[in-house]
């Protein structure tokens, strides 16, 4: 448990060491490309000094076009210093990812302005607006910090599980010397039948429990073979394990039928290692073991798994949910920044982020019930919450389903609020509601209301409850 804590904080200060190089990295390159583009812009300036000077429009504006094509500008413009414009080119609008970027706000406009000098003499000034582009190259450097940081976290785990596998086998290899030097005081102790038999299967000692059970009279003065113990049909499938126990193969646990002393048959598993005397196999060690009531629970199991496997593919059908929902949730956020507050898609991006988080909480509520602990409640209010379920999209769906049904809300504004799960919550007004629309042949009204009222203690969990006031949804 120490080393696996000592993991976390060594994973998480790479974390954090992660974080404050790629910062530190992404802040040279940022300002390295911000002086960077001043000094081409500057150079331009200086290269198109000549054709200015002279009044050359043509020269000076092919110049500019092959300046904007490099280093990705939006336009370019020469000013004389009357004001006038002697030359000016824009680029088109961008396209594909660029385009997108730009829309985000991952790739902005610098504003650029230098004097073009001839001969120590300004004769103009060059204006400039820039698409910074660096966030291509903060993306590349990001991967490579990313894998980097992966290498060092994936050899960290090397190292400490590597650690903790030796201490595990340590223990494990002590635990069995301990079992070793304590077999023949525990014997006699066990519950299960135990016995001891020579090269040909005669039982030679057997334990009180093996004795009970099969009735075996004194093994020294009448021996039996074990065999005999079996149903007639497993007998040569017992002798085949024994022999090849006294070979020195491990067998394992070996399922049986045996016959107890009353003549009943039932199941038993037989687990045998051969015995050495002088390095010579004398005979062999068996415990037995009364399985009748594993049968009756192997169904009871099976369900049991079935029931497992399905909780552990829901929980992995989450998670992946989880991780494809990320960006329905997240990108309309930072579409919302970027959006002014009348634009006509503001409602409609709302609208996505609204069914992305409601979808998310189905997901947990999946979680939920996959990992089999209570679901999160919080405080809100009953009228908030009916009110959100009249704008989700399942509620406008039904409505559209029962066009000829009218959906009407009657809420009390003076209802308290509730501590609850609102997942559930809107779930259960979901299923109310459609069933009261399923309900109505025709033309009809189905109203949700809420209100307060008051329950005599018979219906609270205690006297104390006696005189309270309870929170009501209605749905008729």
């Amino acid at each position: 448990m120490s080393a696996l804590v000592n993991l976390k904080r060594i994973v998480l200060a790479t974390l954090a060491l992660f974080v404050s190089i790629y910062i530190s990295v992404a802040y040279i390159v940022i300002e390295k490309d911000r002086d960077k583009s001043q000094q081409q812009f500057s150079t331009h300036a200086a290269v198109i000094a000549g054709d200015v000077w002279a009044l050359d429009v043509s020269g000076v504006s092919t110049y500019l076009e092959l300046a904007m094509k490099a280093n990705h500008y939006r336009s370019l413009s020469v000013v004389e210093p009357g004001g006038t414009i002697l030359a000016e080119v824009h680029s088109g609008n961008l396209q594909g990812v660029d385009k997108f970027l730009y829309q985000t706000g991952l790739i902005g406009v610098r504003s650029l302005k230098e004097d073009v000098l001839h001969e120590q003499r300004k004769i103009g000034t060059l204006h400039g607006e820039q698409y910074v582009r660096v966030v291509f190259l903060l993306l590349n450097i990001l991967i490579f910090l990313l894998f980097v940081c992966l290498a060092i976290v994936f050899m960290l785990y090397l190292v400490f599980n590597s650690r903790q596998l030796e201490l595990t086998v340590q223990e494990r290899t002590q635990n069995l010397r301990d079992s070793e030097k304590r077999f023949h005081d525990l014997v006699n102790l066990l519950p299960e039948m135990v016995w001891e038999s020579d090269s040909k299967g005669y039982i030679q000692y057997a334990n009180k429990a093996a004795i009970s059970r099969f009735g075996l009279s004194d093994p020294q003065a009448n021996k039996q073979c074990w065999f005999e113990l079996l149903l007639p049909q497993q007998q040569n499938a017992a002798r085949s394990y024994f022999e090849s126990c006294m070979l020195g193969h491990d067998e394992g646990l070996k399922e049986f039928r045996a016959m107890d002393s009353g003549g009943k048959d039932f199941p038993v598993l037989i687990r045998s290692a051969a015995m050495k005397q002088n390095a010579k196999v004398i005979g062999a060690r068996s415990i037995i073991i009364d399985i009748s009531d594993r049968h009756s629970l192997e169904k009871e199991l099976r369900r049991a798994q079935k029931m497992k496997a399905i909780g552990v593919m829901a929980g992995g059908v989450a998670h992946d949910l989880n991780n494809i929902l990320s960006g329905v949730v997240s990108y309309p956020e930072l579409l919302l920044m970027r959006l002014p507050p009348d634009s006509e898609l503001r409602e409609l991006v709302e609208a996505i982020k609204q069914s992305g988080m409601r979808a998310a909480e189905v997901v947990s509520d999946l979680l939920t019930v996959a990992r089999g602990i209570a679901a999160i409640r919080q405080v809100h209010n009953v009228n908030t919450l009916i009110e959100d379920f009249f704008q989700s999209p399942e509620f406008i769906k039904l409505k559209k389903d029962h066009s000829k049904i009218l959906f009407a809300a009657d809420l009390s504004p003076s209802v308290m609020n509730i501590f609850c799960s609102p997942i559930h919550i809107r779930k259960c007004l979901m299923n109310l509601t459609a069933n009261a629309a399923e309900a109505i042949s025709g033309d009809g009204q189905v109203t949700i209301s809420s209100g307060t009222a008051q329950y005599p203690s018979a219906l609270g969990e205690s006297e104390d409850a006696e005189g309270q006031k309870y929170t009501i949804v209605k749905v008729k």
